[in-house]
């Protein structure tokens, strides 16, 4: 008796484990993508890829934006600004009936395309924010693609009068247009990287880009300017600073701060004679030489010596030498690029067309404070938060297009999924 009820219930398990085999398997058959608690998809196996891939990479193609300084630039592709289309193209509205905003247009005779995509002609791509019953905003996104003869007699479409200003989707842009930027289209092979080895960076040493006298002259002045804040504001916060301590021996973050202060007050003065001799001496050579880059390497050399004992300040970053810096400093002096004095202009072409993280097709690096379903879904189309093109916000690094992977690669691409890049 007991043997023949062991048997039945192995039957009931075995039937059990075969029902919920089968339902998975179905599962997997239906949804050939299922999305990661992180928002990044995981493709399966079976899923078609994109332009013939392998599973874990796809064909891409950075949008790199091309430098102001080159007048007879290619302009058949750009970000922002407004579409070239046809006099039969009606300009896209979400589902309040509100004009979208413009964000691509991407000349398809410079990539190669999916099969089923128009071999010739134009990508197109228009995006909003509705409010939702809820009062919690819903995006929405708009693509188009049209053909070579669509194109044929294609013009430049003034934006509708009511279109409002940016603000109104989150952007800090306070105009109802991106900044217009053509960009160059460069092919590579995307596996998800923030930052594709395909393309260098020209900021990584100070060699790479304190490459003539001028921007030596510039960034020890701007350094020089910051770590003499640094001793001022060290010296008037001694004498309290020590007596938090002595009162709260045991407070580690009053500690380092104390040390950290210590450090700035026992090393910035030499450091500071050092860069003063420096800058009086880049001051008086020829602003578009090349550098002595044996005199900047020592220099950087003692820099770093003084910085790699400092904890995570803000003027630790400085002293290894911040581009950053000197880019938003440049920005701020001459917002027109007309302006930028020629010793400036190599340095900020660099920082212009190359890598920014603008994107069409390829795998998004994956997210980490995202939630949407991208189920079945491939990346369209990734702009990044850049203040050159208007797309920055409070609290988004960036936005994506998305869609049906299987549509997009038949060249149906008219319904999307618009994602926000959420930096927390």
């Amino acid at each position: 008796m007991t043997s023949l009820l062991y048997f039945g219930f192995s039957l009931l398990v075995f039937a059990l484990a075969g029902f919920v085999f089968t339902r998975l398997a179905a599962r997997d058959k239906q949804d050939p993508e299922r999305t990661t608690r992180s928002g990044a998809t995981t493709p399966a196996a079976s899923r078609p890829p994109l332009l013939n891939n392998a599973p874990d990479e796809r064909s891409a193609w950075g949008l790199l934006l091309q430098s102001p300084f080159m007048k007879n630039a290619d302009t058949r592709s750009w970000l922002g600004g407004l579409p070239c289309v046809p006099k039969s193209f009606t300009w896209p509205v979400n589902k309040e009936g509100k004009p979208q905003y413009f964000l691509a247009q991407i000349d398809l005779n410079a990539l190669t395309a999916p099969a089923h995509w128009p071999r010739k002609g134009a990508l197109l791509v228009f995006f909003s924010t509705t409010t939702g019953e809820n009062g919690q905003w819903q995006d929405e996104v708009s693509c188009h693609l049209l053909t070579e003869a669509e194109m044929t007699h294609a013009v430049e479409r003034p934006c509708p009068k009511n279109l409002p200003p940016l603000t109104e989707f989150g952007f800090f842009h306070p105009e109802p247009l991106l900044n217009k930027w053509p960009v160059t289209l460069v092919p590579f092979i995307s596996k998800g990287e923030k930052h594709p080895p395909a393309f260098a960076k020209t900021d990584a040493t100070p060699a790479q880009w304190i490459n003539n006298w001028a921007m030596a002259t510039l960034e020890a002045d701007l350094t020089l300017e910051r770590l003499e804040r640094e001793v001022r504001e060290a010296s008037a916060g001694k004498e309290k600073l020590v007596r938090l301590v002595e009162k709260n021996p045991d407070n580690k973050n009053m500690k380092n701060n104390l040390d950290q202060l210590k450090l700035v007050l026992n090393r910035a003065p030499d450091l500071i004679s050092k860069l003063r001799e420096w800058r009086d001496h880049a001051a008086g050579q020829n602003p578009l030489d090349p550098v002595n880059s044996g005199r900047l390497a020592h220099l950087f050399q003692h820099r770093r010596s003084v910085a790699e004992n400092m904890l995570d300040y803000p003027i630790k970053p400085i002293l290894d030498g911040s581009a950053k810096m000197v880019w938003a400093y440049l920005r701020s002096k001459f917002p027109n690029f007309d302006d930028l004095p020629e010793p400036y202009r190599p340095f900020a072409h660099a920082q212009i067309t190359g890598w920014r993280g603008h994107r069409l097709l390829g795998i998004e690096p994956e997210f980490a404070n995202n939630w949407e379903d991208l189920s079945g879904q491939d990346c369209l189309i990734s702009i990044a938060a850049d203040r050159l093109l208007g797309t920055v916000s409070e609290h988004e690094y960036g936005m994506s297009v998305w869609c049906q992977s299987e549509k997009m690669a038949r060249g149906q691409v008219d319904h999307g999924q618009l994602v926000r890049h959420c930096a927390v």
